[in-house]
């Protein structure tokens, strides 16, 4: 059994499998203890599933300081009330995957995108687990 205490989350569902057969697993993460306060098998990630956790551990009596995320449409809702960061290395994936959505362009030459590239380096290599 984790003691109740404030923690700061990492919240992120992972995948495994094909699409019609696929298994997930969403998990709750405290970034100050690096433990793994709550998790549960699903199907889909849903603002729905993010909301049990949370209610889960507030609960068991943890206070939620902050939430880093991955940035998925409408879970930040669910924690409404609580500062909410997107990932950065969901972020830098972003960047990476369609770099037209930050600079308006894919054509990466200018300087400022030379910055962001060279950071994308440095947060994958900090981001290693």
């Amino acid at each position: 059994m984790v003691e109740p205490r404030a923690v700061v989350i990492v919240a992120d569902a992972t995948f495994f499998g094909k699409r019609k057969d696929r298994l997930g697993t969403l998990v709750f993460k405290d970034v100050i203890s690096d433990s793994i306060i709550a998790g549960k098998n699903i199907d889909t990630e849903t603002a729905a599933d993010y909301k049990y956790l949370l209610d889960q551990i507030i609960e068991q009596g943890f206070t939620v300081q902050a939430v880093v995320l991955d940035g998925k449409a409408g879970i930040a809702k669910v924690f409404e009330g609580i500062p909410v960061q997107m990932c950065h290395f969901h972020q830098m994936s972003i960047v990476r995957s369609d770099p037209a959505t930050i600079f308006g362009t894919n054509n990466l030459q200018f300087p400022q995108a030379k910055k962001i590239s060279k950071g994308k380096a440095k947060c994958q290599e900090a981001v290693i687990i």
